[in-house]
């Protein structure tokens, strides 16, 4: 009974949350297929592994821990996505990530990218949602401009080995002002952990992402394409499930009601999601 509430409640809540459309949708049920049907199907890098541990309503979810230590070379890369969510003016990454130990070794562990340069360097191009750079930091690193490298961090510790709900934001001072009225003249970039905002930070007068038209997207590990490498590396160490990839910015009540629909219990919250969610929309109409 509380399984068929759980999807019920999903099933009524995801669809409607803001305009954003779920491009790519990746729940580990033992593959690495994309569930919207939009063919975005992934492709293992090194040695990945499925958990019976899930904390998305489903039974499984991605192992990475075949490395032994963070910042290895296993992950997912989704091929042909070098031109999905692209020099985007907006986006959205939501993830369910477990730590496999409490301890982080590593410098930046990548758990969703499309980045052009990696480890100790700045991105050159394109979006990374990561951790690390300091012991307990998240961040949604970008690049949109010359000499316009931001990112917001937040020194909330995810390494503690218990499930967390991630999700990371971006969008553009054009597209900000147009859709929500920002009037800074900045890029808006967030980090979401459990349904609460961790940080939010305003950087540059960027527009959209710099384009990165020959680096696909990965899961769980980066592509470091500096000087026309194209070597995996930063790799997270434990379980990451439901990874969903939007082509909109999401707001922080958008972003409540995707975390309250995807955790199991308590199903009473999921139905109160699902009613708060058609009163947002009515009153957008």
């Amino acid at each position: 009974m509380k399984r068929l509430v759980f999807m019920l409640a999903v099933c009524l809540v995801l669809p409607m949350v803001a305009g954003a459309a779920l491009v790519a949708h990746y729940e580990f049920e033992g593959d690495l297929s994309d569930s919207t049907g939009n063919g975005w199907d992934g492709s293992a890098v090194g040695t990945i592994g499925y958990a019976s541990s899930s904390k998305a309503g489903g039974n499984q979810c991605l192992e990475l821990i075949a490395h032994g230590a963070v910042g290895g070379t296993d992950g997912v890369v989704i091929p042909g996505s070098q031109a999905l969510l692209d020099a985007e003016e907006s986006l959205t990454i939501s993830l369910w990530f477990k730590a496999a130990t409490s301890a982080h070794y590593g410098y930046y562990d990548s758990f969703v990218s499309k980045n052009a340069g990696s480890g100790s360097s700045y991105e050159t191009a394109g979006w990374n949602a990561r951790y690390g750079g300091h012991p307990g930091q998240l961040a949604m690193a970008y690049k949109n401009g010359s000499g316009s490298y931001g990112l917001a961090n937040n020194q909330q510790v995810v390494y503690d080995t218990q499930w967390h709900h991630l999700v990371f934001t971006y969008i553009s001072a054009a597209e900000g002002a147009q859709k929500y009225g920002f009037t800074n003249g900045k890029a808006r970039v967030g980090v979401y952990v459990d349904g609460e905002a961790a940080v939010y930070s305003w950087w540059y007068s960027g527009g959209a992402i710099y384009s990165t038209p020959n680096t696909p997207i990965t899961i769980g590990v980066a592509i470091d394409s500096r000087n026309g490498g194209s070597a995996y590396a930063n790799g997270m160490y434990g379980c990451i499930d439901d990874v969903r990839l939007y082509d909109e910015f999401m707001t922080g009540l958008e972003i409540r009601s995707l975390y309250q629909a995807t955790v199991p219990e308590p199903a009473t919250m999921l139905i109160l999601s699902v009613g708060g969610l058609l009163a947002i929309r009515r009153g957008k109409k």
